[in-house]
């Protein structure tokens, strides 16, 4: 193969591979887009609400966080923290106490 043919056939594979991965790129943010518009959508029908719940023997903040856990929230981390902020305790919790914990359900409209 000739210099030049070599080149343009370099030129043209170079462009073929930045074509796919600009092809790529725009269908991951197509698809990217397009579940969050579907989760926005279905966290609009939910509502949020509280619970009381007792601590049992053995329970921990983790734990009934990932009983009550729900596609809202982004991590069961962040239900701890607003389980912890909205009851005002730290992480330790005493058998028999009652905490408020935030859970989400279908709207009634």
């Amino acid at each position: 193969m000739k210099a030049s043919a070599r080149t343009r056939y370099e030129k043209m594979h170079r462009r073929y591979v930045i074509g796919l991965f600009l092809l790529v790129a725009v269908c991951l943010l197509f698809a990217a887009t397009r579940a969050q518009a579907v989760s926005a959508h279905a966290r609009e029908d939910r509502v949020k609400c509280y619970t009381s719940v007792c601590v049992q023997e053995g329970d921990s903040l983790w734990s009934i966080a990932e009983a009550h856990f729900s596609e809202e929230y982004a991590s069961t981390t962040e239900l701890v923290e607003e389980i912890r902020r909205i009851n005002h305790v730290g992480s330790d919790i005493r058998s028999g106490a009652y905490l408020m914990v935030p859970y989400y359900t279908a709207s009634a409209q």
